[in-house]
C-alpha cells in the first residue's frame, strides 16, 4: 500500500502495477501538453478553471484520452492517470461533473458492503470506452463507510476532495484529509470510514481494468 502527502502541498508522482497517478498544479496561462505517451490517460480538473479547445472545465471535470489543457484564471491542478496500456490515438472525451447521490449502480448496488455511499461513474468502458482505466467520484455521508473489500485485477486510487475520515488497511486505519490520497495494489484489503460528522467527497479509480466488474469486487468475509 501506498499513502502521500496532501497534493495541495507538492505535486504527486505515483507509480502502480498498472499505470501512473500524478498531479500537476499550474498558473494562468500555462499549459498542459496532450500526453504522446501513446498509453491510455484521463486528467481530472481538482481545482481551479481550465479549457480545452474553448470548453471551460471546472473542479471535477475531465477529459479520457490525449488532449491539453490551458489555465485561464489563477492557479489550477489537475490530476493524471495513465495506464500502461497502448492505444491507437482517439478523439479526447470530455465529461462535466455532476455530484453523486446516495443510490449506486451496478455491482456495488448487488453486492453491498457499504453504508451511506453513492457513486458516479466518470470514465469507464461503458461510458467513454475505456480499456484500463476507471474515474469515478463517491460521496459518503457523515455516518458512511466502505467496508473491507478487495479487487483482484486492478490497483485502486482513492484521492480525498472534501471532508476527510479514514482508510482501513490491513496495517490499520490511516486519517486521510482532503488532498490526501491512497493507492492500493490489487488484491489488498480496504476501506473508508468517515470521522465523526464528517462527509466526504472523493475522487477515486482503479488501474488495469475498465469497469469495477473487471476489477472484481469481493468483500472481506
Amino acid at each position: 500500500m501506498t499513502f502521500t502527502a496532501s497534493w495541495l502541498t507538492k505535486d504527486l508522482d505515483l507509480t502502480s502495477t498498472f499505470g501512473t497517478i500524478r498531479t500537476r498544479t499550474l498558473t494562468r496561462g500555462d499549459v498542459l501538453p496532450a500526453d504522446d505517451s501513446g498509453t491510455e490517460t484521463a486528467l481530472v480538473v481538482l481545482s481551479g478553471s481550465m479549457e480545452s479547445r474553448g470548453i471551460t472545465l471546472g473542479s471535477g471535470d475531465g477529459l479520457y484520452g490525449p488532449d491539453e489543457l490551458t489555465v485561464t484564471s489563477g492557479n489550477a491542478c489537475v490530476l493524471v492517470i495513465n495506464s500502461r496500456h497502448r492505444v491507437d490515438s482517439t478523439p479526447a472525451v470530455r465529461w462535466r461533473y455532476a455530484p453523486p447521490n446516495r443510490s449506486t449502480d451496478g455491482i456495488l448496488a448487488d453486492t453491498g458492503g457499504f453504508t451511506d455511499m453513492g457513486v458516479r461513474w466518470l470514465a469507464t468502458s461503458g461510458t467513454v470506452g475505456s480499456s484500463k482505466l476507471v474515474v469515478a467520484t463517491s460521496v459518503f455521508t457523515p455516518s458512511g463507510e466502505h467496508g473491507a473489500h478487495r479487487h483482484p485485477h486492478a490497483d485502486e486510487f482513492f484521492l480525498v476532495t472534501e471532508g476527510g475520515g479514514h482508510h482501513l488497511s490491513p496495517q490499520g486505519a490511516i486519517s486521510m484529509d482532503v488532498g490526501d490520497l491512497v493507492l492500493v495494489p490489487a488484491g489488498e484489503w480496504h476501506g473508508y470510514r468517515t470521522a465523526g460528522n464528517t462527509a466526504t467527497t472523493s475522487i477515486y479509480g482503479y488501474l488495469g481494468a475498465g469497469s469495477l466488474k473487471q476489477a472484481g469486487y469481493e468483500l472481506e468475509g
